[in-house]
């Protein structure tokens, strides 16, 4: 009698399910293994966010662990392993990796998961960007928690040589992978003739630029966007610049552009799903990030067609648009370099735009699903 091979399964945990670059690579990360036959469940902090709908109706199994952050939510995953036993665990972003191996060496004497982090943007810069406390705490859990991974992911190449200059004693182990992200599922053609209904967004000036990101911190760069965009106008009297996210920082990017003349020129578009036929109704596609950790966004307008520039942050635009060959890039927080870029991209022949769609085939779902299936469950 033959024993029937027990299914995959495998829980991605999230802090909630925003409409981020991480929560978008996991959920079109879970939606890719649940058609291969993988029993995939979501565990978030605080189940909410843009993205919830879609994850609902793409059938995956979803926990609420209820806890208001991610520190108090430690029990309770404790709690979800013991009783439901995930053969493998992924965890998405510095916090969430740190409960899911706190939580997993505690269950090491009764039973373990292959357990594996996976790390969306630069440490240095995050911690740039954080309090003492967190700058000072974050280098010390990494240094002692991270060796306790089966398997350490980074969305780019930048994002691993980062990590180890920041935390040396990573660089001395094989547990490092590099795999880039899952992007565009295998329906995206379809998703960029999907109408756009929205009256807001119907015969919008041309030149249109488009710029997509959540506004809750300096990151994105949309200050230095619309400054760019504002010397663009004045010298060359035309163009429309939609941004589509938002955030905390929404009102002061309106003032922003009130200030610079240019409220009239500029559309803040609010969140949007489906993304893809917006990077189809785009005349061109700018990133103007102070640091990244892969850059999702530039693959879909890419993979639409749409010419790109990109500010050369750490990390991912130069990985994704190869040094320069499939896109502009212009230096960062460079008002005067991301204007002229603004300009130059518009002159990108239909020739370049195509391999570029081309080169945007290399982070499709599927294809990023197997490099992912050889790490989660390695023969």
């Amino acid at each position: 009698m033959f024993m029937q091979t027990p299914p995959k399964t495998l829980t991605l945990y999230l802090p909630a399910l925003k409409g981020g670059g991480a929560e978008r690579v996991m959920l079109n990360l879970a939606v890719a293994l649940q058609k291969k036959g993988i029993k995939v469940t979501i565990v978030c902090d605080n189940l909410h966010g843009d993205l919830l709908a879609e994850a609902q109706t793409a059938g995956l199994h979803l926990i609420d662990l209820k806890a208001r952050r991610t520190i108090v939510a430690l029990p309770k995953l404790y709690a979800y392993l013991r009783k439901y036993k995930p053969s493998v665990v992924l965890s998405a972003l510095y916090f969430n990796n740190f409960n899911i191996l706190l939580a997993t060496r505690l269950l090491a004497k009764q039973w373990r998961p292959r357990v594996l982090v996976s790390n969306h943007i630069d440490l240095s810069r995050d911690l740039q960007a954080s309090g003492w406390g967190k700058r000072l705490l974050m280098p010390l859990l990494i240094k002692v928690l991270y060796p306790k991974a089966d398997a350490i992911i980074c969305v780019s190449k930048g994002v691993a040589d980062d990590l180890c200059d920041t935390v040396p004693v990573l660089c001395h182990t094989d547990k490092m992978h590099v795999i880039y992200n899952p992007v565009l599922p295998a329906e995206y053609q379809q998703q960029l003739q999907i109408p756009i209904d929205a009256i807001k967004f119907k015969n919008l000036p041309r030149p249109l630029f488009l710029s997509v990101g959540r506004m809750l911190n300096n990151q994105k760069g949309f200050d230095i966007l619309l400054r760019a965009f504002a010397d663009y106008r004045q010298q060359h009297r035309q163009g429309h610049l939609l941004i589509l996210g938002q955030g905390v920082l929404l009102a002061e990017y309106q003032a922003l552009a009130a200030r610079s003349g240019i409220d009239a020129h500029v559309t803040l578009g609010g969140f949007q799903s489906p993304i893809a036929p917006y990077y189809a109704l785009a005349d061109a596609f700018v990133l103007a990030s102070r640091w990244e950790g892969f850059g999702n966004v530039l693959v879909e307008a890419m993979a639409a067609g749409t010419p790109v520039l990109s500010t050369d942050c750490p990390s991912g635009p130069a990985e994704i648009l190869g040094q320069g060959t499939y896109g502009l890039l212009v230096s960062v927080e460079d008002v005067a370099a991301l204007t002229a870029g603004m300009a130059a991209v518009l002159q990108r022949t239909a020739t370049q735009n195509a391999a570029a769609a081309e080169r945007a085939m290399v982070f499709t779902t599927e294809k990023i699903c197997d490099d992912y299936m050889r790490v989660l469950w390695p023969s």
